[in-house]
C-alpha cells in the first residue's frame, strides 16, 4: 500500500482518510515530452471513494550552453541556444516550457577560409556530468549528423548570413524542449567537424540539407515581445541596411557593390569544394561526389548487432536474437535450494516439505480467544461469533451505485452497472501473459490449464490434515475433523469475564450483545465499517 511513492493523509477535522500517489504517463522511456501526461490521484473515503484527477505543467530550466574552441589554422567555434526558430532568436533569459521551439546555433569563425561545417553525435544529459554511468543520456544525432530522435530535435542547417555574430558559418538546428523526470536541467553536447573543400561523410538521408541556406528567418514564441526595428535603435547599421536597404540612413552606393565583390564565385577560387557544388550542382568538379558513398562501410558488415547495424536494419540477423532473454533466469530450486521462489514454484521439492512442522506452534483463537474477530473469520459458526450476525444488516450501508454510481465498490458490488460498462474497452490494452512470457505467474493466475503452468498443479501441496493433524491449516481447512473439535470442550465461558458487565457499552459487549441498553444502532454500523477497514 505505500510502496511507489504512495502517500497516506488523513482529516481529523472532517474525518476523513485516504491516499494519493502521481503516476506519469509518457512515451519516451528517459523524457518527458509535452505530449506526456501526469495524474495525481486521491483516494478519499467517508461513505465512497472519490477519485480527484488534476494535471500539473512542467517547466524546463536553462539549457546549459559549453563554449568549444579549436586551435588550427586560427579556427573558432562556439555554441549557444536561441529562443524562436533560426540563429538570430533572442537569448535564453530563464525557464522555457515543454514544446517550446528553440535553436541550437553553432558558429564558426575560419577567417575567411571558406570551411565547411559538419554537427553530429549530440547528445542531452541530466546532469553535468557527462561521464558519470548514472547519468542519463540520450543520443539526438549520429557520427554522420542523423537524426535518432526527429520529435526532439531537427537537422542541422547551415547559412553564411552570419550578420553581427563575428561567425564566417553558423549551423543551426531547432529543438523542442523536453526534460527529465526529477530534473530542471539539460545539457547538451555536439561533436563539431570543419573541412576543408566541404564535408563528404554526411548524413545520406533524402531529408539532410546539405545545401547552404541563403536567408534565414527568427520565429519567436509568442510569450515574447517582438523584435525591435533596427532602423529605430540602430539607424544606418549593417542590421538595419540589410533589412531595410532603401532606409534615409543607408547609402545606395555601398548596398550594390558590397554584394558581388565581397564574396568571389566558389567555383571560381576552389572548384569542386561544398559551397561551389551546393552553388552549381552541375559543375564539372562536383559529378565525382556521387561516389562518396563507399567510403563509410556497412556497419551490419563490420559490426554486425551495434547499435548503429540495428538503427539501420532492424531485420538483420544479429538483431532480432534479443526477444530470446527469457531463458536467463535459472531454475530458483538449482540456485537456491528450498528459497521461497523455489517452493512457490515446486511446493514438492525436498529442501520445502520441512516447513510444515511449524505451524503447530500458532495457537487455536478460538481456544484462546473465544468470540474475538481472528476467531470468528476462521469458524463462523463459533457459539461466541453468532450473536454478530443479527446486527449486520444491509439498509445501514447505503448502495454505492445510488451514492456514487460508477465508483470503485458501485462496479466491485455491480460490474454490470451501466456506468462500469465504459471501462471494458480499456482491457484490450494489457497482451496476454501467456504469449509474452508463458510459465509466468500472471499467465497461470489467468490460464491454470496452460501447458507451461501444468507443472504448478494445487495436488502437490500436501493436505495439512495428513501432514500436520490437529494443526492451524488443518482446522481452517476442516473444522469439524476429530483433532479439531476437541479444543472446544475444553473451554469454559468462566474464564473470560463478560465485558457487558465489566465494561457495558464497549466494542466487544456490543459485538457479544447489540441488545445491550448501552448499545444504541448507531454504533454498530461503525464498529462494523471499522471491522472492514482492519480487515
Amino acid at each position: 500500500m505505500f510502496g511507489c511513492g504512495t502517500r497516506d493523509f488523513e482529516n481529523e477535522i472532517e474525518g476523513t482518510t485516504g491516499y494519493e500517489n502521481m503516476i506519469m504517463i509518457q512515451n519516451e522511456e528517459f523524457v518527458q515530452e509535452v505530449w506526456d501526461t501526469a495524474r495525481k490521484i486521491t483516494c478519499d473515503w467517508t461513505n465512497r471513494m472519490e477519485k480527484l484527477i488534476t494535471f500539473q505543467p512542467f517547466a524546463v530550466d536553462m539549457l546549459q550552453a559549453k563554449e568549444v574552441r579549436y586551435s588550427g589554422d586560427d579556427l573558432m567555434c562556439w555554441m549557444d541556444i536561441k529562443v524562436g526558430k533560426g540563429p538570430f532568436g533572442n537569448p535564453l533569459d530563464g525557464i522555457v516550457k515543454i514544446g517550446e521551439e528553440l535553436s541550437v546555433v553553432v558558429y564558426s569563425k575560419d577567417g575567411g577560409m571558406d570551411f565547411d561545417m559538419l554537427v553530429k553525435n549530440c547528445f542531452a544529459y541530466d546532469s553535468q556530468d557527462i561521464e558519470n554511468e548514472k547519468t542519463t543520456r540520450i543520443q539526438l544525432s549520429d557520427d554522420l549528423g542523423c537524426l535518432l530522435k526527429p520529435k526532439l530535435m531537427s537537422y542541422f542547417y547551415r547559412t553564411r548570413d552570419t550578420r553581427k555574430t563575428g561567425a564566417d558559418l553558423i549551423s543551426f538546428a531547432s529543438l523542442y524542449a523536453f526534460k527529465f523526470p526529477d530534473k530542471m536541467e539539460i545539457y547538451l553536447t555536439c561533436e563539431v567537424e570543419l573541412c576543408k573543400g566541404g564535408c563528404t561523410d554526411v548524413c545520406r538521408n533524402p531529408a539532410y540539407p546539405t545545401r547552404l541556406v541563403n536567408t534565414t528567418t527568427t520565429s519567436t514564441t509568442t510569450s515574447r515581445p517582438p523584435p525591435v526595428n533596427p532602423c529605430i535603435s540602430a539607424p544606418g547599421s549593417f542590421r538595419c541596411c540589410s533589412g531595410n536597404p532603401s532606409h534615409s540612413s543607408c547609402p545606395t552606393t555601398t548596398t550594390t557593390t558590397t554584394t558581388t565583390t565581397r564574396k568571389p564565385d566558389p567555383c571560381t577560387t576552389n572548384p569542386g569544394s561544398s559551397q561551389c557544388c551546393a552553388r552549381n550542382p552541375s559543375h564539372p568538379r562536383c559529378t565525382t561526389t556521387t561516389t562518396t558513398t563507399t567510403r563509410r562501410p556497412d556497419p551490419c558488415v563490420t559490426n554486425p548487432g551495434s547499435f548503429q547495424c540495428c538503427a539501420r536494419n532492424p531485420s538483420h540477423p544479429r538483431c532480432t536474437t534479443t526477444t530470446t532473454t527469457t531463458t536467463r533466469r535459472p531454475d530458483p530450486c538449482v540456485t537456491s535450494p528450498g528459497s521461497f521462489q523455489c517452493c512457490a514454484r515446486n511446493p514438492s521439492h525436498p529442501r520445502c516439505t520441512t516447513t510444515t512442522s511449524t505451524t503447530t506452534r500458532r495457537p487455536d483463537p478460538c481456544v484462546t480467544n473465544p468470540g474475538s474477530f481472528q476467531c470468528c473469520a476462521r469458524n463462523p459458526s463459533h457459539p461466541r461469533c453468532t450473536t454478530t450476525t443479527s446486527t449486520t444488516t444491509t439498509t445501514q450501508r447505503p448502495d454505492p451505485c445510488v451514492t456514487n454510481p460508477g465508483s470503485f465498490q458501485c462496479c466491485a458490488r455491480n460490474p454490470l452497472h451501466p456506468r462500469c460498462t465504459t471501462t471494458t474497452s480499456t482491457t484490450t490494452q494489457r497482451p496476454d501473459p501467456c504469449v509474452t512470457n508463458p510459465g509466468s505467474f500472471q499467465c497461470c493466475a489467468r490460464n491454470p490449464s496452460h501447458p507451461r503452468c501444468t507443472t504448478t498443479t494445487t495436488t502437490r501441496r500436501p493436505d495439512p490434515c495428513v501432514t500436520n493433524p490437529g494443526s492451524v491449516q488443518c482446522c481452517a481447512r476442516n473444522p469439524s475433523h476429530p483433532r479439531c473439535t476437541t479444543t472446544t470442550t475444553s473451554t469454559t465461558t468462566t474464564r473470560r469475564p463478560d465485558p457487558c458487565v465489566t465494561n457495558p457499552g464497549s466494542f466487544q459487549c456490543c459485538a457479544r450483545n447489540p441488545s445491550h441498553p448501552r448499545c444504541t444502532t448507531t454504533t454498530t454500523t461503525t464498529t462494523q465499517e471499522t471491522r472492514s477497514l482492519r480487515h
